[in-house]
C-alpha cells in the first residue's frame, strides 16, 4: 500500500474523530480561565461549607450526648471507638522512671 494513501486515510479518520457527535447527556467544555484554580475554589467553597455543617452537627449531639444521664457511658463508647479507629488498642502499660544522677551529676549510661 501507498504510504500517501496511509497518511491520507489516518488523516480522514482523524478529522472524522473531531467532528463526532458528544456522548449523550454531555455538553463540550466551553468555560474559560485557569481551569485547575476554578475546580480548587469550587472544592474550598464547598469544604468550607461542609465544615461549618459539620460544626453545628457536632455540638448538637455533643450537647445531647451531656444531658443524658448516662453521658459517662458514652463517652467511655465514643473513646473506645476512637481508639479502635486510629490503632490505639493495646493495654497502656505503667511507665517506671529511674534517675540515675541528680542533675548537673554525670552517672551511669
Amino acid at each position: 500500500m501507498n504510504p500517501t494513501r496511509i497518511v491520507l486515510c489516518i488523516v480522514c479518520l482523524g478529522s472524522l474523530c473531531t467532528w463526532a457527535d458528544p456522548l449523550p447527556n454531555t455538553q463540550p467544555l466551553t468555560m474559560k480561565g485557569d481551569l485547575a484554580q476554578q475546580m480548587v475554589e469550587g472544592l474550598h467553597t464547598y469544604l468550607d461549607k461542609r465544615i461549618i455543617e459539620q460544626r453545628d452537627i457536632r455540638q448538637q449531639t455533643w450537647r445531647k450526648l451531656y444531658a443524658s444521664s448516662e453521658h459517662e457511658t458514652l463517652l467511655k463508647e465514643k473513646r473506645n471507638l476512637l481508639a479502635t479507629i486510629i490503632g490505639a488498642v493495646d493495654e497502656r502499660v505503667a511507665v517506671t522512671m529511674n534517675t540515675m544522677a541528680p542533675p548537673g551529676q554525670e552517672g551511669p549510661i
